[in-house]
Protein backbone atom coordinates (compact mmCIF):
# COMPACT_ATOMS: atom_id res chain seq x y z
CA UNK A 1 0.00 0.00 0.00
CA UNK A 2 2.87 2.72 0.51
CA UNK A 3 3.51 3.01 -3.01
CA UNK A 4 0.03 3.64 -3.79
CA UNK A 5 -0.06 5.95 -0.89
CA UNK A 6 3.20 7.71 -2.15
CA UNK A 7 2.57 8.58 -5.55
CA UNK A 8 -1.34 9.14 -4.55
CA UNK A 9 -2.51 12.76 -5.84
CA UNK A 10 0.26 12.98 -8.82
CA UNK A 11 0.05 12.83 -12.57
CA UNK A 12 2.00 9.82 -14.16
CA UNK A 13 2.57 8.65 -17.39
CA UNK A 14 4.98 7.14 -19.94
CA UNK A 15 6.68 10.62 -20.42
CA UNK A 16 7.16 11.16 -16.54
CA UNK A 17 10.41 11.09 -15.46
CA UNK A 18 10.94 10.04 -11.65
CA UNK A 19 13.88 9.58 -9.57
CA UNK A 20 13.11 7.01 -6.69
CA UNK A 21 16.06 7.49 -4.08
CA UNK A 22 17.74 4.80 -1.84
CA UNK A 23 15.87 2.35 -4.04
CA UNK A 24 16.35 -0.84 -2.03
CA UNK A 25 15.29 -3.51 -4.12
CA UNK A 26 13.64 -1.78 -6.96
CA UNK A 27 10.42 -2.83 -6.23
CA UNK A 28 9.23 1.03 -6.23
CA UNK A 29 10.67 2.07 -9.82
CA UNK A 30 9.36 -1.60 -11.27
CA UNK A 31 6.16 -1.03 -10.13
CA UNK A 32 6.43 2.69 -10.91
CA UNK A 33 7.55 1.63 -14.72
CA UNK A 34 4.64 -1.36 -15.23
CA UNK A 35 1.83 0.48 -13.51
CA UNK A 36 2.25 4.34 -15.63
CA UNK A 37 5.24 3.29 -18.48
CA UNK A 38 7.02 6.14 -16.12
CA UNK A 39 10.76 6.69 -16.77
CA UNK A 40 12.45 5.85 -13.18
CA UNK A 41 15.78 6.40 -12.14
CA UNK A 42 16.88 4.90 -8.62
CA UNK A 43 20.14 5.95 -6.98
CA UNK A 44 21.33 4.30 -4.11
CA UNK A 45 25.08 4.21 -2.60
CA UNK A 46 24.74 0.16 -1.95
CA UNK A 47 26.27 -0.98 -5.28
CA UNK A 48 25.47 -4.69 -4.51
CA UNK A 49 21.75 -3.70 -4.72
CA UNK A 50 21.89 -2.33 -8.57
CA UNK A 51 22.09 -5.86 -9.75
CA UNK A 52 19.72 -7.05 -7.98
CA UNK A 53 17.30 -4.56 -8.95
CA UNK A 54 18.30 -4.62 -12.88
CA UNK A 55 17.49 -8.72 -12.89
CA UNK A 56 14.11 -7.61 -11.35
CA UNK A 57 13.34 -5.54 -13.61
CA UNK A 58 14.45 -7.55 -16.53
CA UNK A 59 11.90 -10.24 -14.88
CA UNK A 60 9.18 -7.61 -15.09
CA UNK A 61 9.80 -6.88 -18.65
CA UNK A 62 10.20 -3.18 -17.38
CA UNK A 63 14.41 -2.86 -18.13
CA UNK A 64 14.10 -0.43 -20.54
CA UNK A 65 11.68 2.14 -18.66
CA UNK A 66 14.30 1.86 -15.19
CA UNK A 67 17.90 3.11 -14.28
CA UNK A 68 19.79 2.32 -11.40
CA UNK A 69 22.71 4.22 -10.44
CA UNK A 70 25.20 4.31 -7.53
CA UNK A 71 25.05 8.07 -6.06
CA UNK A 72 25.06 9.78 -3.11
CA UNK A 73 22.09 11.60 -2.04
CA UNK A 74 23.45 14.22 -0.61
CA UNK A 75 25.55 15.02 -3.78
CA UNK A 76 22.83 14.85 -6.58
CA UNK A 77 24.96 14.61 -10.18
CA UNK A 78 22.00 15.83 -12.34
CA UNK A 79 21.38 18.11 -14.46
CA UNK A 80 18.62 21.13 -13.48
CA UNK A 81 15.09 20.17 -14.30
CA UNK A 82 15.87 16.53 -15.16
CA UNK A 83 12.61 14.94 -13.27
CA UNK A 84 8.95 15.42 -12.90
CA UNK A 85 8.77 13.60 -9.68
CA UNK A 86 11.46 12.59 -6.91
CA UNK A 87 10.34 10.22 -4.20
CA UNK A 88 11.81 9.07 -0.94
CA UNK A 89 10.33 5.88 1.07
CA UNK A 90 11.55 5.95 4.07
CA UNK A 91 15.37 6.97 3.08
CA UNK A 92 15.25 10.98 3.74
CA UNK A 93 15.81 9.56 6.97
CA UNK A 94 19.37 8.89 6.20
CA UNK A 95 19.98 12.00 4.97
CA UNK A 96 22.73 13.88 7.30
CA UNK A 97 21.94 17.59 6.52
CA UNK A 98 17.84 17.26 5.24
CA UNK A 99 17.76 20.66 4.14
CA UNK A 100 20.52 20.78 2.08
CA UNK A 101 19.19 17.41 0.23
CA UNK A 102 15.55 19.34 -0.27
CA UNK A 103 17.33 22.20 -1.79
CA UNK A 104 19.18 19.34 -4.49
CA UNK A 105 15.65 17.81 -4.88
CA UNK A 106 14.62 21.66 -5.68
CA UNK A 107 17.47 21.76 -8.41
CA UNK A 108 16.99 18.59 -10.21
CA UNK A 109 12.86 19.22 -10.75
CA UNK A 110 11.23 20.71 -13.77
CA UNK A 111 8.63 23.13 -13.07
CA UNK A 112 5.88 22.18 -11.62
CA UNK A 113 7.26 19.00 -10.70
CA UNK A 114 6.93 17.06 -7.35
CA UNK A 115 8.61 15.70 -4.10
CA UNK A 116 6.48 13.28 -2.66
CA UNK A 117 7.85 11.04 0.79
CA UNK A 118 6.66 8.69 3.54
CA UNK A 119 9.05 8.76 6.42
CA UNK A 120 10.05 8.31 10.16
CA UNK A 121 9.70 11.35 11.94
CA UNK A 122 10.08 12.59 15.42
CA UNK A 123 7.33 14.45 17.27
CA UNK A 124 7.59 18.79 17.70
CA UNK A 125 8.66 19.87 21.28
CA UNK A 126 11.04 18.82 23.69
CA UNK A 127 11.04 14.41 24.58
CA UNK A 128 11.10 13.00 27.51
CA UNK A 129 14.41 11.37 28.85
CA UNK A 130 12.55 7.89 27.75
CA UNK A 131 11.78 9.11 24.07
CA UNK A 132 15.60 11.13 24.06
CA UNK A 133 16.36 7.65 24.89
CA UNK A 134 14.52 5.58 22.02
CA UNK A 135 15.14 7.56 19.39
CA UNK A 136 18.76 7.15 20.34
CA UNK A 137 18.11 3.10 20.40
CA UNK A 138 16.56 3.99 17.01
CA UNK A 139 19.13 6.03 15.53
CA UNK A 140 22.16 3.71 16.57
CA UNK A 141 20.34 0.64 14.87
CA UNK A 142 19.47 2.19 11.82
CA UNK A 143 21.88 4.44 11.49
CA UNK A 144 20.02 6.87 10.98
CA UNK A 145 22.21 10.53 11.25
CA UNK A 146 18.98 12.19 12.97
CA UNK A 147 15.65 12.50 12.93
CA UNK A 148 13.27 15.58 12.32
CA UNK A 149 9.69 16.69 13.01
CA UNK A 150 7.32 16.52 10.10
CA UNK A 151 6.71 20.02 10.66
CA UNK A 152 10.40 20.92 10.49
CA UNK A 153 10.41 19.53 7.36
CA UNK A 154 7.83 21.25 6.18
CA UNK A 155 9.33 24.62 7.06
CA UNK A 156 12.53 23.62 4.88
CA UNK A 157 10.44 22.52 2.30
CA UNK A 158 8.34 26.56 2.25
CA UNK A 159 11.95 27.67 2.99
CA UNK A 160 13.53 26.75 -0.20
CA UNK A 161 10.42 27.51 -2.42
CA UNK A 162 8.07 24.42 -2.71
CA UNK A 163 4.26 25.40 -2.54
CA UNK A 164 1.23 23.29 -2.24
CA UNK A 165 2.89 21.50 0.55
CA UNK A 166 1.08 19.27 2.26
CA UNK A 167 1.63 16.47 5.32
CA UNK A 168 -0.20 13.24 5.97
CA UNK A 169 0.46 11.51 9.47
CA UNK A 170 0.07 7.46 8.45
CA UNK A 171 0.95 6.32 12.24
CA UNK A 172 -2.35 4.55 12.47
CA UNK A 173 -2.36 3.22 9.25
CA UNK A 174 1.44 1.94 9.83
CA UNK A 175 0.98 0.44 12.97
CA UNK A 176 -0.45 -3.42 12.11
CA UNK A 177 2.52 -3.66 10.24
CA UNK A 178 4.93 -2.17 12.67
CA UNK A 179 3.11 -5.02 15.44
CA UNK A 180 3.71 -7.41 12.44
CA UNK A 181 7.23 -6.53 12.75
CA UNK A 182 8.10 -6.97 16.06
CA UNK A 183 6.03 -10.44 16.19
CA UNK A 184 8.23 -11.60 13.92
CA UNK A 185 11.53 -9.85 15.37
CA UNK A 186 10.96 -11.85 18.51
CA UNK A 187 13.20 -15.48 17.70
CA UNK A 188 15.47 -13.78 15.87
CA UNK A 189 16.10 -11.07 19.05
CA UNK A 190 16.09 -14.40 21.07
CA UNK A 191 19.08 -15.83 18.98
CA UNK A 192 20.67 -12.81 19.02
CA UNK A 193 20.72 -12.65 22.67
CA UNK A 194 21.73 -16.28 23.05
CA UNK A 195 24.73 -16.18 20.94
CA UNK A 196 25.71 -12.47 21.06
CA UNK A 197 29.33 -13.44 19.24
CA UNK A 198 28.03 -15.86 16.59
CA UNK A 199 27.57 -14.32 12.95
CA UNK A 200 24.07 -15.60 12.29
CA UNK A 201 23.04 -13.77 9.64
CA UNK A 202 25.85 -12.92 7.20
CA UNK A 203 29.32 -13.88 7.07
CA UNK A 204 30.68 -10.28 6.79
CA UNK A 205 30.94 -8.97 10.62
CA UNK A 206 29.84 -5.49 9.31
CA UNK A 207 26.57 -7.13 7.64
CA UNK A 208 26.31 -8.71 10.60
CA UNK A 209 26.30 -5.68 12.66
CA UNK A 210 23.96 -4.26 10.37
CA UNK A 211 21.29 -6.43 10.70
CA UNK A 212 21.35 -6.75 15.05
CA UNK A 213 21.01 -3.34 15.00
CA UNK A 214 17.48 -3.23 14.05
CA UNK A 215 17.18 -5.44 16.49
Amino acid sequence: RGKEVLVRGLELGPSTRVLDVGFGSGAFAVWCASQFGCRVTGISICEKSIERAQQFAVESGVRERCEFLCMDMEALEFQAASFDVVTNHESLVYAREKRGYLRGVFKVLAAGGAWASIECNVRSGKLSAGEGEGLATALRGFHFPNLISAEKTMSHLSGIGFVDVEMRDLTEQSLPTASLIMRRSHPVLKLARLFPRERLHSESASEEKNVRGHF
